[in-house]
């Protein structure tokens, strides 16, 4: 919640219907939300710009790495992950796969 109300007060001329993450002026869409596709491109420029391979990463790993990092919080439930990433099956369906596998592989220290 820092962060966001951190990125709120550094646009203080926002216009208050403007989308939360909307492009700066100066650029191509200015004002408007940022889409699927920009993020996905953002995504992967940032995993170049890391020296990763940028095939290997997609809006799917925000959402997986957000609700690991929910998981190693510890103040989070399995149910409320659930809803974070809008996993439908709820606590007890994909979610639980998806923070148990990564919480293994982080514990084993692979």
């Amino acid at each position: 919640m820092r962060l966001t109300a951190s990125h709120v007060q550094c646009q203080p001329n926002a216009p208050p219907v403007q989308p939360l993450f909307a492009w700066p002026a100066g650029v191509v869409r200015p004002g408007d939300g940022l889409r699927r596709c920009d993020v996905a491109a953002l995504l992967k420029t940032a995993a170049e710009l890391c020296g990763l391979p940028a095939a290997r990463f997609a809006t799917h790993s925000l959402r997986r790495g957000g609700a690991h990092a929910l998981k190693l919080a510890g103040n989070c439930t399995l149910a409320e992950i659930a809803v974070f990433g809008r996993w439908r099956s709820g606590p007890d369906g994909c979610v639980k796969v998806y923070v148990q596998e990564h919480g293994d592989i982080f514990s084993a220290g692979r």
